[in-house]
C-alpha cells in the first residue's frame, strides 16, 4: 500500500503515450522479466490510474483442485471496542483472487515475483477486446490475428507493452459457477491466450506481459 506521493514517484518516469493505461490488474497478469528502458521524467496525475481489481472475499472463484486449492479465508483476531485495533488473520493460497505472476510460476529457473524489477511492471497498456466472439463462443481464444486489427486501429505495439485481453469474463467473477462455467463432463469454458499468440508477442512485438479477465491465462477447455 503506497501514499499519493509514491504513487506520483512511481509514475514520474513515464510519458503520456507509455501510459495508455495504468491498471491494478482484472483476474491475472504475468510477468516477463525483461531490462529496464530509460524513460524522460514527467509527473503524471493519480487520475489515470483505472482500478481492474476485484474484492477478495470467500466466494471468490478458485481453479478446483482437490487438496491443493482451496477459497481465501478470513477470520477476526482484534476488534476496536476490544483491542483498540481492527485486524483480521487471512489464509489463502497466493493464486487467489486479482494478483501477478511471476516468471517461475510456469518456468523452471526464472525469477520469482521479488526479483523482478518493480519499474518492470509499469508498461504501455494494450486492451485487446475479444466480447463480441466471446459472446458467441465461450472457448474464443485471443489470436494474433485480433492483436494485427488491434494495430490497424492504434499503431504497432510498442516495444515492452503488456497485452490485457477483455472477454468481458469479469462480470461473471461473482458467481463461482459461472466464472468456471463447467460442462455436464466437468469441462471448463473460458477464454484465453493460444500458444501461438504467446509466441507471436514474445517473439515479434516483445512485450513484458499478458493479463486476463478470466481465472487462467489459458483457454478453459480443461477438466484440470
Amino acid at each position: 500500500m503506497c501514499a499519493p506521493t509514491i504513487i506520483q514517484q512511481a509514475l514520474a518516469g513515464l510519458t503520456r503515450r507509455e501510459l495508455l493505461a495504468l491498471t491494478a490488474v482484472g483476474m491475472a497478469t504475468t510477468a516477463v522479466a525483461a531490462p529496464p528502458a530509460k524513460r524522460p521524467r514527467r509527473l503524471l496525475s493519480a487520475n489515470s490510474i483505472v482500478d481492474m481489481t476485484h474484492i477478495l472475499s470467500s466466494a471468490f472463484p478458485i481453479i478446483p483442485i482437490p487438496g491443493l486449492t482451496f477459497p481465501f479465508r478470513q477470520e477476526t483476531i482484534a476488534t476496536m471496542e476490544k483491542n483498540g485495533v481492527f485486524a483480521n488473520k487471512w489464509e489463502l493460497i497466493e493464486h487467489n483472487g486479482t494478483h501477478i505472476d511471476a516468471p517461475s510460476h510456469f518456468a523452471i529457473g526464472q525469477p520469482n515475483l521479488e526479483a523482478v524489477p518493480a519499474n518492470t511492471l509499469i508498461a504501455p497498456l494494450a486492451v485487446i477486446d475479444i466480447r463480441a466472439k466471446v459472446a458467441k463462443n465461450h472457448d474464443a481464444p485471443l489470436t494474433p490475428d485480433d492483436i494485427l486489427a488491434w494495430e490497424k486501429r492504434h499503431g504497432r505495439l510498442p516495444q515492452g507493452a503488456a497485452v490485457f485481453m477483455w472477454s468481458g469474463w469479469d462480470a461473471r467473477a461473482k458467481n463461482a459457477k459461472e466464472f468456471l462455467n463447467m460442462d455436464a463432463t466437468q469441462t471448463m469454458h473460458f477464454p484465453g491466450f493460444t500458444p501461438e499468440t504467446c509466441e507471436f508477442l514474445l517473439r515479434e512485438r516483445k512485450i513484458s506481459g499478458i493479463g486476463v479477465d478470466t481465472i487462467s491465462f489459458d483457454l478453459g477447455v480443461d477438466k484440470e
